[in-house]
């Protein structure tokens, strides 16, 4: 609206009062000035000021004061109660848009069974070794809606439910805060100010065994696989002969000549007590591993291609010994030994 007044398309503008004008005093005489050297008036209504009143900037700078510390006075005072009710441990969330609790007759968090059961297949699915994109892929491909109420998921949501800690019956309170009162802009609590933990706050729906080992995995996962690979044919196909998990893909470097090229392994190779002994595999074996299959099945056509893969393949294990076991979508298993 500013912009359109100095650019000459507005020149009246009303306003309901000068809180609601500008955050400060200097502010508010700047943009006063702008506009009046473009002969744009400004009235204030509660105050009845009109900025083309030669007196009116004196009143203007001691009511834009006046204005300004009312403000400030009720951003300390609404923050004093924030920080009241966490010490005592009142919980306040956005439950319209929290999955798995509502608010219940008490004003506790109370579990919808319905929305409950999403968040256990959540977790249960990242503990099986499946991506927080294939999570996401089959939830959206289910019809299942966001905690928004959107159709489709994305990996950060995933993640925000797998390492909520309300999910297991706490809550960390004041994980944001607002800078200051008045450019009302809220940061990430990094330890700037206090936090307040609440255990065993309400139901949980998740065990606290489980939420910590979920913390585990999302920690190690980051530590070894920072990039998403949910848009491949092979994600989610994959399994390990030794412990069950799902392979992830990497890209790998050869030292000696510079060569790149990407490769799948066992996502939870080295999280157990005994390291998983199958081997990792490149792409193009796992491609010419696919023709190999087609060929012992007396097809005619053995090329491989992204959607002859998908239309195919439920599921491909690698055992130590270098077998590969394909799962077709029809039901039959083929094993070879490339």
């Amino acid at each position: 609206m500013i912009d359109l007044a100095l650019n000459g398309g507005i020149d009246l503008i009303l306003t309901k009062s000068i809180s609601r004008f500008a955050r400060n005093t200097v502010d508010t005489l700047q943009t006063v000035r702008e506009l009046k050297a473009v002969n744009v008036e400004v009235i204030f209504e509660k105050e009845n000021l009109h900025t083309f009143d030669p007196r009116c900037e004196v009143f203007l700078t001691i009511m834009s004061s006046l204005a300004q510390e009312e403000s400030r006075s009720i951003s300390e005072n609404v923050r004093w109660g924030q920080q009241k009710r966490m010490k005592d441990g009142k919980i306040q969330i956005a439950y319209s848009h929290f999955l798995g609790y509502t608010k219940g007759e008490d004003g506790n968090l109370e579990i919808v069974e319905e929305e409950a059961k999403i968040v256990r297949d959540i977790y249960n699915l990242y503990l099986s070794g499946v991506s927080l994109g294939d999570i996401a892929d089959r939830l959206t491909s289910h019809g299942i809606p966001t905690p928004f109420g959107r159709p489709k998921w994305s990996i950060s949501t995933i993640r925000s439910i797998l390492s909520n800690e309300k999910y297991k019956g706490d809550a960390l309170l004041q994980k944001t805060y607002t800078v200051d009162y008045l450019t009302k802009k809220v940061k990430k609590n990094n330890g700037e100010v206090r936090q307040y933990l609440v255990e065993n706050s309400h139901d949980p729906i998740i065990d606290s065994e489980v939420f910590d080992r979920v913390q585990e995995m999302l920690k190690k996962n980051k530590k070894r696989r920072p990039r998403s690979y949910k848009n491949y044919p092979f994600s989610g196909k994959i399994i390990c002969g030794d412990c069950g998990s799902l392979y992830g893909r990497d890209i790998w470097r050869v030292r000696s000549t510079g060569e790149r090229y990407p490769i799948w392994y066992c996502n939870h190779k080295y999280d157990g007590d005994e390291v998983c002994q199958t081997e990792p595999l490149r792409e193009e074996k796992i491609k010419a591993a696919f023709e190999t299959m087609q060929e012992k099945r007396g097809e005619i056509d053995i090329s491989y291609s992204n959607d002859r893969w998908k239309e195919l393949i439920n599921s491909l294990t690698v055992y130590r010994d270098g077998r590969l076991r394909f799962q077709l979508v029809s039901g039959d298993e083929v094993e070879i030994t490339p």
